[in-house]
């Protein structure tokens, strides 16, 4: 049977400069969508089907969007670099670490194509982001 992990200490981590094998951990992590391993199919039903039932295959894997929240703070440089990317249309490697002790971690490359602040008067600011990755997610 399946143990309950707690998600709490889980962080998210960005790839300092390209190709440095360095990552920075992004402050302020509130909430975080894991990607969504998915596999498309093309339909191969053809109109001699004896059993008259929809057939496929399999074509491309596709990796979903990451989504999160952070307790957002403008003088955090991670964060500012997070925004920059999504105006520059830079791709960075990001890996998830959760809070399960000895596993593995969730490695991909990824754009950031969404960056929000909101502010609410009897709240704090967080800022929301989506990264959508390219490519492969690896476990490292």
């Amino acid at each position: 049977m399946a143990t309950a992990k707690r998600a709490f200490g889980t962080i998210l981590r960005r790839e300092t400069s390209a190709g440095s094998g360095t990552y920075t951990t992004i402050g302020g992590l509130v909430s975080l969508n894991w990607p969504e391993l998915q596999t498309d199919l093309a339909e191969t039903t053809d109109m001699e089907s004896a059993s008259a039932t929809r057939t496929r295959t399999p074509t491309l894997n596709n990796v979903g969007e990451v989504t999160g929240t952070l307790n957002y703070d403008s003088a955090d440089a991670t964060q500012a670099q997070m925004e920059a990317d999504c105006q520059a249309q830079t791709s960075r490697l990001y890996k998830i670490v959760g809070n399960d002790t000895g596993a593995a971690d969730w490695a991909f490359n990824a754009y950031v194509t969404r960056w929000s602040v909101v502010t609410e008067r009897d709240g704090i600011c967080v800022a929301s982001f989506t990264l959508t990755p390219t490519g492969v997610v690896t476990r490292t």
